[in-house]
Formats: structure tokens, C-alpha cells, sequence
């Protein structure tokens, strides 16, 4: 079953509602990342323990008084967040798309919820373990080996855990859908 022609008004509305959402979303990050930017230094969670240093009112360290490799971990920790951020609003605005078109139980919509829920899983699990590291990396280099780097934003990750259930059972739905959506062709 291809996409088929939406209905004029209500199906615009709708499309109009998601592309707003993902519009929001994306504006949202580049605000986040520009005031990183902005702030100077290297985000990290460390630089609440960096002394002096702290730089941004704690949220960054100061990157002239880092290693190579400690600026290439936290760099790529924030990198690799706001991607997979990205990646996981594209991949959900292209289901919401395909979904406003009538292609909600096709094989390529349920791949493309699975999608977004290993990345999700990803994101909730691969740049907390960067930011760790290299915030280790940091208080070493910054000689302050007698605190630790604050762990991981419980909050955070109870919100992002939830949602990726959610996703998660969102894929089965859609595969349970296109399921009986197959068997149900066969009886016609």
C-alpha cells in the first residue's frame, strides 16, 4: 500500500502541526548549541567541579587548560548528543509525514519507528559515557583527582528512558498493525 492522496483540509492541518513540532524541536537545539557556542570553553559536566577552571558560570571548562584528547572527548561526547538528538526528530518527523500520507502500517514506517527507538537508546546510553569520560579526563588534567564528576542526570534519564518505552511500544503497534493490515488484504 503506497501513500496514498491526503484529504485537503484536516490532513494539512496535521502535517502543518508535525512540521511546527519538528520546527520547534530543531530551533530549540540550535538555541542550546549556540549558547554552548557562546559560552566558551568545552561543555561538561565536570566544570561544576573544575574550579577555577569553570568558565560560563560553571557550565564549560576552560579548553586551553586541557589535553587534546580530553578536548576530543568532551567535543565528541556534545557531538554526538545533539546527532543522535537530530537523527531521532528527523526520523520522527518522517514517520509523522508518513503517517499524514495513509502509509501508517508499511514495512518502511515500522522501520522507521524501530529506528528512532535504537536511537533514542543510543542517546540515552552512548554520550552520557563519552561526558564521564571525559570528564574524568578533565578533572585529571585539571589535577582535581579528589572529586568526582557528577553522574548522570537521573531526571533526564527517567524522561528519555519513558519516552523511548514509549517508542518502543509504539514499533510493536505498528508492527502488530501492519500484520493484520497483510492478513487482512490476503481475505479480500
Amino acid at each position: 500500500m503506497g501513500i496514498q492522496n491526503p484529504a485537503p483540509r484536516k490532513e494539512r492541518t496535521d502535517f502543518a502541526a508535525t512540521v511546527f513540532g519538528c520546527a520547534v524541536a530543531v530551533v530549540l537545539v540550535v538555541i542550546h548549541v549556540t549558547g554552548v557556542l557562546r559560552a566558551g570553553g568545552v561543555p561538561s559536566n565536570a566544570a561544576a567541579v573544575a574550579g577555577q577552571a569553570a568558565v560560563a558560570d560553571g557550565a564549560a571548562i576552560d579548553s586551553a587548560r586541557l589535553a587534546p584528547e580530553t578536548l576530543g572527548m568532551l567535543w565528541s561526547a556534545f557531538a554526538l548528543e545533539i546527532i543522535l538528538v537530530l537523527a531521532v526528530i528527523g526520523l520522527i518527523a518522517v514517520v509523522a509525514w508518513r503517517c499524514v500520507r495513509g502509509a501508517v502500517f508499511t514495512p518502511l514506517t515500522v522501520r522507521l519507528v524501530g529506528a528512532s527507538s535504537w536511537v533514542l537508546v543510543a542517546y540515552l546510553l552512548v554520550p552520557p559515557i563519552l561526558a564521564k569520560l571525559g570528564g574524568n579526563l578533565a578533572l585529571r588534567d585539571l589535577e582535581r583527582t579528589q572529586v568526582n564528576v557528577p553522574g548522570m542526570d537521573l531526571l533526564r534519564f527517567a524522561v528519555v528512558y519513558l519516552f523511548t518505552m514509549v517508542l518502543s511500544l509504539a514499533w510493536v503497534a505498528f508492527r502488530r498493525g501492519t500484520v493484520m493490515r497483510e492478513e487482512q488484504e490476503g481475505l479480500v
